[in-house]
């Protein structure tokens, strides 16, 4: 079905110039057989695998029908899907882990830190499949969740940050990027999610509930009324509008006011987990700052700076999907063959010469020069050329077919091999 449905939007694309689509799966990551990989990669699909920490942790809730837990299955499944992604820049593969009132959030994490991809953590909501018992609430949360601030401090404190966490990088992002939230989800305006039998979804939360289904990938009808339940004005939210976090916050998820019929509905353990989370952060950042502060500004500067790097880096890895001209040496890192040396002729101008035979000698301008010095057995193509865009401020799409082709002419020439 994934297949169809797939191809199906394949056709549609074709049909539509100003819309690009861009394919985002979750899975508890138990049936990834070698064929699902393989298409999940052709198609450069974002991969979400629900992974709720230590296996203990996982096993004690995700489990098979026989009774037994799938922990080593779905960690077997996320090895090999990595295995089988390696060459690519951005692996586009995520971990998501549910917390619940017994779960260890200091083992959850190291699990989930030690496989090196982007991974966020969520507390389970009343909605979902969980037993009352296993629900955080009010009062736990400063329970459970104290031991990763406690953690973020001592990073802090150590220099570190763990960019791979995307819930705490999530509210870094809205602090230092000044972001706000205007609505409370873009499901069924910028996202849609598909059943097994082609049924359209707002998201995955409404999943096999007929209530919620907007349309069929068979067919052109959209229940557009359907459609914009989600895309609700928080500001319009009377339990909101007096919170001091309301625009830092895109309130509870929208399902769980669809599905109430009340609009204003607030879900009181994500609300307490967002107020903890940034009371957390700010106490631990400002404490930080007061104390330390030129190591403060050190952490801040570095924080922005991979982000701008990173925001790129997701984007030149989209764009050289997209393209089969560039896509051959895009992931590839090169070495300079000894001999070659590089001779500054003025500030625009510069030669690249055989030392064991002046006669061989190429003329650069400053950009290749750039793209010389950045050749140094560490650096691929596609790192060579965000590290340029970066430093003249340019697209890395307007400048990556003249970056890519300086580098192969320097491997035409035998100046530089690749690895």
């Amino acid at each position: 079905m994934l297949k169809y449905i797939v191809n199906c939007l394949d056709k549609i694309q074709k049909k539509t110039d100003d819309v690009k689509f861009e394919y985002y799966l979750k899975t508890n990551g138990t049936i990834l057989t070698d064929n699902i990989i393989s298409f999940l990669n052709e198609k450069n699909i974002d991969i979400q695998i629900s992974l709720d920490g230590d296996k203990e942790s996982h096993d004690s809730c995700r489990k098979k029908i026989n009774g037994q837990g799938t922990f080593d299955i779905v960690v077997s499944n996320i090895n090999r899907l990595l295995c089988s992604r390696q060459s690519m820049l951005n692996k586009k593969i995520s971990l998501l882990a549910t917390i619940t009132n017994n779960s260890n959030i200091y083992t959850i994490l190291e699990t989930l830190k030690s496989f090196g991809i982007n991974y966020q953590f969520t507390p389970a909501t009343s909605s979902n499949e969980w037993k009352t018992k296993d629900l955080i609430n009010e009062y736990s949360i400063e329970r459970v969740f104290t031991p990763f601030m406690k953690q973020f401090q001592s990073e802090l404190n150590e220099g570190k940050i763990d960019f791979n966490n995307n819930t705490l990088i999530g509210y870094l992002k809205n602090l230092y990027n000044r972001n706000s939230y205007s609505r409370t989800c873009i499901a069924g305006h910028k996202s849609f999610c598909f059943g097994i039998n082609g049924e359209i979804y707002l998201c995955h939360r409404f999943i096999n509930n007929p209530l919620f289904v907007l349309g069929s990938i068979d067919n052109d009808l959209i229940n557009h009324e359907k459609a914009n339940k989600c895309n609700y004005p928080i500001a319009e939210n009377n339990n909101c509008k007096e919170c001091g976090l309301i625009y830092l916050c895109s309130g509870t998820c929208a399902y769980e006011r669809v599905i109430r019929s009340d609009y204003s509905y607030v879900e009181p353990i994500v609300c307490s987990f967002v107020r903890f989370m940034y009371s957390g952060i700010l106490s631990t950042l400002l404490e930080y700052k007061l104390s330390d502060p030129d190591n403060y500004k050190i952490f801040v500067d570095k924080f922005r700076n991979h982000i701008h790097s990173s925001s790129k880096r997701d984007f030149l890895n989209n764009v050289i999907i997209d393209s089969a001209h560039t896509e051959e040496i895009a992931h590839f890192k090169f070495k300079k063959i000894i001999g070659y040396k590089l001779f500054e002729l003025n500030k625009d101008n510069s030669i690249i010469v055989n030392l064991k035979n002046p006669e061989k000698k190429y003329y650069i301008n400053s950009v290749s020069k750039d793209v010389w010095e950045l050749i140094d057995d560490f650096n691929s193509a596609s790192e060579i050329l965000i590290i340029i865009s970066e430093k003249y401020d340019i697209s890395p799409k307007d400048i990556m077919h003249d970056i890519f082709e300086q580098i192969q002419i320097f491997a035409e020439l035998g100046f530089i091999v690749k690895m």
